[in-house]
């Protein structure tokens, strides 16, 4: 279940979260490949300006453990 709004994000569906911390290209490349390296997470992308990690979740992917992988980085999701 989505923490931000309450849905239930289905397989295949496009989910953008916010993060927070995000300051420079070695960030964004940190935070793309811890979710590139989860497996079920794909077309990874973020945007700086906004603060925004966007993504296509996998069979089996689960926001909280994406969260987590992200705020183990430093950031704030």
């Amino acid at each position: 279940m989505c923490d931000h709004c309450g849905c239930t994000p289905v397989h295949g569906e496009t989910v953008s979260i916010p993060v927070k911390g995000m300051h420079c290209d070695h960030c964004s490349e940190a935070v793309i490949k811890a979710l590139n390296d989860m497996g079920n997470v794909h077309h990874v992308s973020v945007d700086m300006a906004a603060g925004q990690v966007s993504f296509a979740l996998g069979h089996g992917a689960d926001l909280a453990t994406i969260k987590e992988a992200i705020n183990d980085l430093g950031f704030e999701a």
